[in-house]
């Protein structure tokens, strides 16, 4: 079985805790945290706390000790306990003094105040960091360091006890499964704009992932345990049969459960639909912990479609091609709005758009690009649709 709701929030926690939380995952778990009920003792706790809070968050003069009852309580009503773990790069109390008022944040003003804080908490304690340009591959490993993909030709990945799990040769991340590990140790995988990837995993399963792309799963996938991995961005899995430990992938509000397949899956945050695609196989699509209902059976040549607003799934014969060329770097369109192609370049060539052309952006286009330059597809497009553009870097402007 995989992990439960409860087991999967404690992870959240504990990556946020140690500050190897990804930004997907941190708006997962403050979603959860939204949600608890907390009871009145705990609110009039908070509320208490609130403006000493407030009062001290710029100056870092608030006591440790003050929030260790209210991070205990919000902890309690999730049924959490606190890692015994340390972060070498920040002390507990000062660990558990983030979290609770970052809690207190969210809980009593929402989402977008709490990420506020912890933006900013970042970036005030990061600056003796190097930087890490936008545009590199990074691997986030299982004790929180991020890794460069450099271009060299080939270099060994190594977990938290130095022994080594995998290899990188080109673009490409291989994962053995000669390695003994008790627990799930955890790397992400992170593509940006512009660029491919794949990667291995110990169980042989392939996952070809697409520009701005992350992929979170084990280092090594344990007996006893469905083969769970967390997707953020577009990816095509061909997946190892395993009848005893079925693989699932979780995009966000949806989960999509297999034995043995391939089948892509686009998920990106962007994007109002999370659509899978299947290749080869069968796979069962099912609304995130829900899993107990009778999940929708997909068979291959179809799309199914989940509307994230709605919450309701769409399923319709597709031609797969169209939807699986970004592998080979090609792009196939049929009836898709400019809006919809101006996402896909943006991914695809690292490039931003400045569309001053508001009737093109409903103007739907079909055709077929071969490996082609940034240039020579807005040439194509222009020609198509009758409008003027200029390229300059990586910016296009269209007028």
């Amino acid at each position: 079985m995989g992990m439960t709701k409860s087991e999967h929030i404690k992870n959240l926690l504990q990556r946020f805790i140690k500050n190897t939380i990804s930004k997907s995952e941190f708006e997962e778990l403050f979603g959860y945290l939204h949600e608890i009920d907390v009871e009145e003792d705990v609110k009039d706790s908070m509320k208490q706390h609130w403006e000493k809070i407030n009062a001290d968050l710029t100056n870092d003069a608030l006591k440790p000790s003050d929030n260790d009852q209210l991070l205990e309580a919000v902890l309690e009503k999730i049924d959490l306990k606190k890692s015994p773990e340390k972060s070498s790069a920040i002390t507990t109390k000062h660990i558990y003094k983030r979290y609770a008022i970052a809690a207190t944040i969210t809980l009593f003003f929402g989402i977008g105040m709490g990420y506020l804080y912890y933006t900013n908490f970042i970036n005030s304690n990061s600056k003796s960091a190097p930087e890490i340009p936008a545009e590199v591959i990074t691997l986030q490993l299982d004790n929180g360091d991020v890794k460069i993909i450099s271009d060299k030709e080939s270099e060994q990945i190594v977990n938290a006890k130095g022994l080594v799990v995998g290899t990188r040769t080109g673009n490409s991340i291989a994962y053995t499964n000669n390695i003994s590990e008790e627990k799930l140790a955890y790397n992400t995988l992170t593509v940006p704009y512009g660029k491919r990837f794949q990667v291995v995993l110990s169980d042989g399963t392939k996952v070809h992932l697409n520009a701005g792309t992350s992929l979170r799963y084990p280092i090594k996938f344990l007996n006893g345990l469905n083969r769970e991995v967390f997707l953020d961005g577009e990816a095509y899995f061909d997946v190892v049969k395993d009848a005893k430990h079925p693989f699932l992938v979780n995009a966000k509000d949806l989960n999509i459960k297999v034995l043995g397949t391939r089948f892509n899956i686009t998920s990106y945050p962007e994007n109002e639909m999370i659509n899978t695609i299947l290749v080869e196989g069968a796979v069962e699509v099912f609304e995130k912990d829900k899993d107990t209902e009778a999940p929708l059976v997909l068979k291959p040549g179809y799309k199914a479609s989940w509307h994230k607003q709605h919450k309701n799934i769409n399923v319709e014969k597709v031609n797969i091609e169209q939807y699986v060329a970004w592998m080979n770097g090609r792009l196939i369109l049929n009836e898709v709005p400019f809006e919809a192609i101006q996402k896909k370049l943006q991914r695809q060539y690292n490039v931003t758009f400045i569309n001053n052309n508001e009737a093109l952006k409903s103007r739907k286009f079909t055709g077929r690009f071969d490996i082609e330059s940034i240039d020579q597809v807005m040439k194509s497009l222009s020609i198509s649709a009758s409008f003027n553009y200029v390229l300059n870097n990586n910016q296009i402007i269209i007028n």
